[in-house]
């Protein structure tokens, strides 16, 4: 079977680059200093992952670009943090906190289990308040 490898220049900054091995191709994929080499098998694959490929160097590149940092690129990136207005603002891990509570009572759970239990427990409240306004509306609240 014939291996084909394609090289790309990247020039992301090197603190950014470990973020392109997140990349699902169909190929093999490694980052070679300011390279990627990626190897096909399927000449087919070609297009898709080089598409993959660059949209996640422009992705990272517009980002760092923005913020001129490339830890605070990390942060943005990561979905630790988002800028608003030219501000860095950092999101809170109340989903982090609340699925620890809920795995100490209930156990491990995999990030399914844990959306579906949510998804339950949201329909739950809104069932429960809006029995309590019909209530609070016959008090004449």
């Amino acid at each position: 079977m014939l291996k084909i490898q394609i090289f790309m220049r990247h020039d992301l900054d090197p603190e950014l680059v470990d973020l392109l091995e997140k990349i699902d191709t169909y190929g093999n994929m490694e980052i070679c200093g300011p390279m990627v080499i990626l190897e096909e098998y399927d000449p087919d694959a070609i297009p898709a992952d080089i598409r993959k490929i660059a949209r996640e160097i422009e992705r990272i590149q517009s980002v760092y670009e923005r913020v001129g940092w490339p830890w605070v690129a990390r942060e943005v990136l990561e979905g630790n943090a988002v800028i608003i207005d030219g501000k860095l603002h950092y999101r809170r891990r109340r989903e982090n906190i609340l699925r620890k509570e809920v795995e100490e009572k209930a156990g491990r759970l995999t990030d399914k289990q844990f959306k579906l239990a949510l998804d339950a427990a949201t329909q739950e409240v809104i069932k429960i308040a809006a029995q309590c306004a019909i209530a609070l509306k016959r008090c004449g609240v």
